[in-house]
């Protein structure tokens, strides 16, 4: 008998909760054991992961500017390694778009040696701001994780080797473009979390909290690598002493709010 291997990235704690949905369903459904690894932490990305072919692989992830988060799936390439076993795709996004993240999530795990049977996008709360889809993942966000759980189980149980699950977007498609408040381009790479040194502990949370490593556990006020916005680090600090403040990004958080506050819709794709 295989497994179920949920395999997520969550840096505030949304994409989990998806995760875990449809890998407590999936084990249920399937009679499979399940277990997890959360490529949220540098340390796990460093651990070899191979599947078996009866083994069944739970995919989840967030969407960076409508792509897949790139230093987080440089890891996983190298990592995770299947021998033709179906896979269950799931990401998350911020009220925002998909745009070329489903066909590039299909085909990542298509390399990575699986058949994948359905993929699922969740809108979430957006790490920048409460105001798109501040209450999401809800009770029927996660209701509708278990049915389309649910509704992939019983494809694998038929067998879908002569299906091709079908997908919107170009795989290896460009990135959004951020916009600025006025409707321009405009771009805050290099902005980073600022420090409130008068309410920061010094606890460490943050470093311990940050996906790619790049806060100085012994001087939390240091970055010493890169920063993509994930607000880790802004959303788990316990005193709220984590902030970005750069104008580009403030500018940026602005537009969104002011054009993707409407209520999105799950959509969900099968093979």
């Amino acid at each position: 008998m295989g497994s179920v291997r949920v395999v997520f990235y969550s840096a505030t704690g949304n994409t989990r909760k998806i995760a875990e949905s449809i890998g407590e369903t999936v084990s249920w459904h399937m009679g499979m054991p399940v277990s997890y690894s959360d490529y949220s932490r540098p340390d796990v990305r460093k651990i070899q992961i191979s599947l078996d072919v009866d083994d069944i692989l739970v995919f989840c992830t967030p969407v960076y500017r409508g792509k897949l988060p790139s230093y987080i799936f440089d890891d996983i390439g190298s990592k995770l390694k299947g021998s033709g076993g179906y896979a269950i795709c799931a990401m998350t996004y911020g009220n925002r778009a998909v745009d070329n993240a489903f066909a590039d999530m299909v085909q990542t795990v298509r390399d990575l040696g699986f058949v994948p049977v359905s993929a699922v996008s969740f809108p979430c709360r957006h790490c920048y701001t409460d105001v798109l889809a501040g209450d999401r993942p809800n009770g029927d966000d996660l209701s509708c994780a278990r049915r389309f759980a649910e509704r992939s189980c019983g494809l694998i149980r038929e067998g879908i080797e002569e299906r091709t699950l079908t997908v919107p977007g170009v795989a290896g498609g460009p990135a959004y473009v951020p916009l600025g408040a006025d409707g321009n381009p405009i771009s805050f790479h290099d902005a980073v979390p600022v420090t409130d040194m008068s309410i920061c502990t010094g606890c460490g949370r943050c470093a311990e909290l940050c996906p790619l490593g790049s806060i100085d556990a012994s001087d939390v006020f240091v970055l010493k690598g890169p920063c993509f916005k994930c607000q880790a680090c802004v959303r788990g600090c316990p005193e709220g002493a984590k902030r970005f403040t750069d104008e580009r990004f403030v500018s940026h958080v602005r537009q969104i709010e002011s054009r993707f506050a409407d209520r999105k819709e799950i959509k969900a794709y099968f093979a």
